[in-house]
Order: C-alpha cells, then sequence, then structure tokens
C-alpha cells in the first residue's frame, strides 16, 4: 500500500495486515472494495496476479463529504505450500483517489 502513503514497502505478517484493516475500516459505515479482469501466471509451484480495483467507502458526517474512492491495479506474488496457495507479496499501485481525504475525521 506504500503508492498511498509514499512509505517505502514492508514485510508484514497477514493478521497484523488484517489487524490493521479491521481498524482501519471499522469506523466506515459502508465498504465496497472490488477486484476484476484477473491475470494469473502459472509458473510450477508458484503464480503472478494482476487485477484493476476499487474501493468506496462511505460514512455520513457533518460536512456532508461522505465518501472517498480509490482506484488502482494489484500486484500479488503466490506460493503453493502444502498443496494450499498463498499469498506471499501484495502490491497495491494507486492511480488516485478522489473525495474526503479525512473522511473518518469528518
Amino acid at each position: 500500500m506504500s503508492s498511498m502513503t509514499q512509505q517505502p514497502p514492508v514485510t508484514m505478517a497477514a493478521q497484523a495486515i488484517t489487524d490493521a484493516w479491521d481498524a482501519g475500516l471499522k469506523p466506515l459505515k459502508a465498504v465496497h472494495h472490488q477486484y476484476g479482469n484477473l491475470k494469473v501466471t502459472l509458473q510450477g509451484e508458484e503464480a503472478t496476479a494482476f487485477a484493476y480495483g476499487i474501493a468506496l467507502h462511505y460514512l455520513p458526517n457533518a460536512t456532508n463529504r461522505n465518501t472517498r474512492t480509490f482506484v488502482g491495479t494489484y500486484d500479488f506474488h503466490l506460493v503453493k505450500i502444502d498443496g494450499t496457495w498463498k499469498i506471499d507479496q501484495f502490491k497495491f499501485n494507486l492511480k488516485y483517489i478522489d473525495g474526503n481525504m479525512e473522511l473518518e475525521k469528518s
């Protein structure tokens, strides 16, 4: 998610990622995340995947600036471990954000 934060990429445990998403999304009234046009390339026990994505966040507030939209693409790297595919790299490439950048503070 460094394309949004302008911070260098970091390695995080899966639980830390889901905990951060839970904390960040919990204040919102509605969330819609969608991705599509998935392109997967298999290379033995590894794979890469690409998808277009959009995320819409909604929180009614006194400013009446109730929404924020993220648009971009995703790059994934997967490995097959004990017969199960696991994501070991995840990158969101932000194209643009529109709407209330401080939605949770409104």
